[in-house]
Order: structure tokens, then sequence, then C-alpha cells
């Protein structure tokens, strides 16, 4: 699995829940078979434990509207407690 290099992520910095946070946005794709699809992924670093935590979710729906999928995805990601 690789990132579309045609389209490159998009990188947003910010606080999540007062850590440090890179939210990540891009497309992903497989060679063989041919797939791909929407991704996120969100990392977190937590300074006392001394740690980072990544959550990736992928998307794939040939057919369908993927807008939907990936603002539920994104509401997974943003209910990570720790």
């Amino acid at each position: 699995m690789v990132t579309e290099p045609r389209l490159p992520a998009e990188l947003d910095t910010s606080d999540f829940h007062g850590h440090f946070s890179v939210l990540m946005r891009g497309l992903w794709k497989f060679n063989d078979p041919i797939m791909g699809g929407p991704f996120v992924s969100l990392s977190v670093v937590d300074e006392k434990k001394g740690r980072m935590i990544t959550v990736d979710g992928y998307v794939f729906a040939p057919k369908f509207d993927k807008r939907n999928y990936i603002m539920e995805l994104e509401a997974i990601l943003y209910s990570l407690s720790f």
C-alpha cells in the first residue's frame, strides 16, 4: 500500500486534548489488485508516558460516495482518549 503521489497528503498540526497532534489526510492505493481510496491518520504525542499514539482509518467503497465514511472515521479518531 502506498499514498497517491499525484495528490500529496495534507498535514495539519493542532492541539488534541492538551497534546501535540498531527492529522494527515490523503489517498491510498494498491497496485495488485487495483484498489484505493481516502485515508485519515491522527498521531498524538503523550509526553507524560513518552509515547506516540497513531490511529489510521482507510475507506474502500467502490461505487459509493466516500464523504460520509470519512466523516465517520474522523469522529472515531477524535473520540480517542488515553
